[in-house]
């Protein structure tokens, strides 16, 4: 058996303690068994945490597009009550219109 060094951990270990890698030219994995976990553990830790990030971001989104859509009612009633309001004064006439015989406007109801 020989032995080999692994370059993250700089120990010289046998080839027992390294994985299997068909492409490289000595047939094992560059690193040791026990620097692959430790990378595993740091790499799924950060996946984890990039899920719950992705989470959060989803739920605040679908929070989000429930506010707008709740304005936009909001804006689409207070529209039609503006144009209801709105609707009578249509009839007046205007300031900066000049007339020659001005008529008192009549006010309608309803």
């Amino acid at each position: 058996m020989g032995f080999k060094r692994c370059p993250k951990c700089d120990t010289m270990l046998s080839y027992n303690k390294f994985g299997c890698n068909k492409s490289r030219s000595d047939g094992m994995q560059p690193y040791c068994i026990l620097c692959m976990r430790k990378a595993r553990k740091v790499s799924s830790k950060k996946e984890k945490s990039m899920e719950m990030a992705r989470v959060r971001q989803k739920k605040y989104r679908e929070r989000l597009k429930e506010k707008s859509g709740e304005n936009k009612l909001v804006k689409e009633r207070t529209r039609m009550d503006v144009s209801i309001t709105k609707s009578p004064k249509r009839n007046h006439i205007k300031s900066h219109q000049i007339t020659l015989n001005p008529q008192p406007v009549k006010k309608s109801r309803g």
